[in-house]
């Protein structure tokens, strides 16, 4: 579990430091502060600056560039763009108090990349082939020990990357949309090995206590009529007996069905969640923190959680407050308003103290 996070020159992040973390984590502020880049900044910790980390970040927001045998110097150029400043010789560091710290080093030095004990992990032609006429671009990732990967074979690598061996944390994020159902199927189909459905199910009865069991089934045609095999979530109800699909079902209950299945899956490791008001109505988000908060500790995964809403603070505070054994924290990113710092971003965290007046008092922090 990370104990604290000290971020620099990731993204949006300058220099940011938050010096306490809890077992459960809301990050609050305003638009474009930085909130889904902590989560980010998190998940590319996990993977252990893996490429397949980078990628996936990036592509969730359409920077990636992924035309690998038409151009490769274009995919390369977007994977520049994790580090706030990717002038020659940048480092991106992502480090906690007890942890080994993540360096990612973006180099045109080309005796550091011949002497390095670390292996580059993507860059363009030149970096693979060096020609002593030439600067040679790539991304050295401190302590990692990872492969090669030439632009001409980058898909074939992709495509193996499961089966190899890599030093990651186990993470899962849940994003402000809800995941295809191709997706949550494989999820369940692990839970299901695991003999952990039982409590997915109580979660899900939060918003419905008719529920009893979820399965999914192969459906033929997509929603437009055209030949496609694909998953489909069912929900079998009980007083009267009937299933219906998940979809119909609302999408409240979608999202603590997503909730619960990516932190079974997380166990060890980190939960990040989007937007986490999205589809839950405020009168229930009191009791789906409780039932997180619990299954942070069942499975020891450390939550992390962005969000606008006032009542969902006040829902997180009032569960953190009653919950003696795991720990809450709220904390608030903001542009500094020093013209010395330039509007860089920085972190508060509040503490029990301040969580109790936020209750009390009807304080806004979002």
């Amino acid at each position: 579990m990370l104990d604290s996070l000290h971020i620099k020159n990731f993204r949006c992040f300058e220099d940011l430091t938050i010096p306490s973390l809890g077992r459960v984590n809301l990050i609050v502020g305003k638009n474009n502060v930085g909130k889904s880049t902590l989560l980010e900044a998190v998940y590319l910790y996990a993977g252990n600056g893996h490429v397949f980390s980078m990628v996936a970040i990036l592509d969730y927001r359409n920077d990636f560039f992924f035309n690998h045998r038409k151009n490769p110097r274009l995919a390369f150029d977007s994977l520049k763009k994790i580090f706030n400043k990717n002038e020659p010789n940048a480092e991106l560091i992502i480090s906690s108090k007890d942890k080994n710290p993540l360096k990612i080093t973006y180099t045109l030095d080309i005796d550091k990349l011949k002497e390095s004990k670390d292996i580059p992990i993507y860059g363009s032609q030149s970096m693979i082939y060096p020609k002593p006429d030439k600067a040679i671009e790539g991304f050295l990732v401190e302590n990692a020990e990872y492969f090669e990967i030439h632009p001409d074979n980058i898909q074939d690598e992709l495509n193996k990357h499961n089966a190899r061996q890599l030093k990651i944390t186990t993470c899962s994020i849940s994003p402000t949309t809800l995941l295809d159902e191709d997706i949550l199927s494989r999820v369940w189909v692990k839970i299901q090995k695991e003999a952990n459905e039982d409590v997915a199910i109580k979660h899900m009865k939060i918003i419905d206590s008719k529920i009893v069991n979820l399965f999914f089934a192969d459906e033929e045609y997509d929603d437009y009529g055209s030949p496609k095999t694909k998953k489909v979530a069912y929900l079998t109800l009980d007083n009267p007996r009937q299933v219906r699909t998940l979809k119909s079902m609302g999408e409240g209950i979608a999202r603590l069905l997503q909730f619960s299945l990516l932190a079974f899956i997380s166990k060890g490791g980190y939960l990040l969640i989007d937007e986490f008001e999205n589809g839950l109505h405020y009168s229930i988000q009191e009791e789906v923190w409780d039932k997180l908060f619990k299954l942070a500790k069942e499975l020891d995964i450390q939550v992390f959680a962005t969000t606008h809403s006032e009542d969902t603070v006040k829902a997180f505070c009032k569960v953190s407050l009653a919950d003696e054994e795991v720990d809450g924290k709220l904390i608030s990113l903001g542009r500094s308003a020093a013209v010395a710092d330039n509007g860089k971003i920085l972190a508060d965290v509040y503490d029990e103290k301040t969580l109790a007046w936020i209750v009390q008092s009807g304080m806004e922090v979002r």
